[in-house]
């Protein structure tokens, strides 16, 4: 695959170090929205298989355009027992965060004393 030549030729990049879909797998957020510098991090590979950061998703390229894609911008997720509105508020954001996403005060019971769910959007 042929990468832009003017847009690397602009951004300084030396022949053969850079690839199109490395560059675009770097396009990663975590779980408050932020993303990282562009570009491949310090010592990181420019071409070849990119490292997913430490609590990031990869958010652009993917080999399977309709799998690993967000179809909703809210879903809710288990999150075990949820017994008041305080519980709620200590164990949601960290429930929406391992799946990168933030929590916006939503929850319900779907199994009482089993299990609840919280509202987790991107």
């Amino acid at each position: 695959m042929l990468g832009n030549s003017f847009t690397e030729f602009n951004a300084q990049v030396k022949p053969q170090e850079a690839s199109c879909i490395t560059c675009h797998a770097y396009a990663q957020r975590d779980a408050n929205g932020n993303t990282p510098g562009g570009g491949a991090p310090k010592g990181d590979a420019k071409i070849g298989t990119p490292s997913i950061l430490t609590g990031h998703k990869s958010l652009d390229f993917s080999w399977f355009l309709g799998f690993g894609v967000p179809t909703q911008a809210c879903q809710d997720i288990n999150a075990g027992p949820i017994f008041s509105n305080n519980d709620a508020k200590t164990k949601c954001p960290a429930v929406c965060a391992v799946a990168l996403r933030t929590w916006k005060g939503q929850w319900t019971t779907t199994e009482p004393g089993v299990q609840s769910v919280c509202g987790c959007c991107l």
